[in-house]
């Protein structure tokens, strides 16, 4: 199976010297996407700034093969995935997961894939709770019960069953250009059945590792999520004890494509500030 990897490293020799100095960073999307949606800003402005970034298409997405096979997947064929993104990048990665690959990105926290080697840091973004959908379900059951129908719908059928005004409205702030909210979305594909399944009826993992053990979690929110609310993303940094927690104000839930893309991102660039220090420090401050 052919795995699509999206790459971005400075172009600069001092940058790229710095690069090499620093843990890579590995983007992990979320459902209905592809490694796509981080190549958009994030894997640009990363390079730039002196990180090899890359992103990973989860087998079935974007341009990793077999789409056909879909509904097959589940999240531990994508667990798998990212072992296999991680182990091709040659050194320990910080792992950065949005939505659904946030979840993916949690399961690899606590026990790396089979031949990986460990995180070096965790980003969850936007990320799913370790419950799944059904915080999800029940936000959006009574606060936009129209768009928890129009999802539905997505998943039975397929994106051409998705309006523009709704996709925009689950995904994307008021701010985003209709053109560019037309453009991702045509980009958009069915999410793997059995997968979403899964994340249904997800029992909460009890952590294999106590804080001090895990690798540095920050966990980034966006204020206007009608997805994963600001409450679920305090619920998610709370249950693991996550060293800091921030909300992004005005911000939806595809927070790597909103017009505050660039705040979003540095806030992920402020906290990886962290690895250009001597030593890492293991300290870790509760979640408020």
């Amino acid at each position: 199976m052919s795995l699509e990897i999206l790459r971005a490293v400075p172009d600069d020799p001092a940058l790229a010297e710095l690069a090499a100095r620093r843990p890579p960073l590995l983007f992990v999307h979320g459902a209905f996407c592809g490694a796509w949606i981080w190549q958009e800003h994030f894997l640009p402005y990363f390079a730039e700034r002196g990180w090899e970034a890359a992103a990973v298409s989860l087998r079935g997405h974007g341009g990793s093969g077999r789409r056909d096979d879909l509904d097959q997947y589940g999240l531990r064929h994508f667990l798998d995935d990212v072992g296999e993104a991680m182990t091709r990048l040659k050194r320990p990665a910080v792992l950065i997961g949005h939505s659904m690959g946030g979840m993916v990105v949690q399961k690899a926290m606590d026990a790396a894939p089979p031949g990986a080697p460990a995180a070096a840091g965790v980003v969850l973004m936007a990320s799913l709770s370790p419950w799944g959908l059904w915080p999800t379900g029940a936000f959006m059951a009574t606060a936009r019960p129209d768009l928890l129908r129009e999802i539905a719908m997505i998943q039975l059928i397929g994106p051409e069953a998705a309006t523009p005004q709704g996709m925009q409205a689950a995904m994307l702030s008021d701010h985003v250009a209709p053109e560019d909210a037309v453009r991702w979305f045509a980009l958009m594909q069915p999410e793997s059945r059995l997968a979403t399944a899964q994340l249904t009826w997800l029992v909460p993992p009890l952590p294999t590792l106590l804080p001090e053990s895990r690798p540095p979690l920050f966990v980034l929110g966006a204020e206007n999520d009608v997805f994963v609310p600001p409450l679920v993303v305090e619920a998610t940094a709370r249950y693991y004890q996550a060293e800091s927690v921030e909300i992004m104000p005005d911000t939806a839930h595809a927070m790597m494509l909103e017009p505050h893309w660039r705040q979003a991102a540095e806030r992920l660039e402020g906290w990886l500030a962290r690895f250009d220090a001597p030593a890492v420090s293991r300290r870790r401050s509760r979640a408020a």
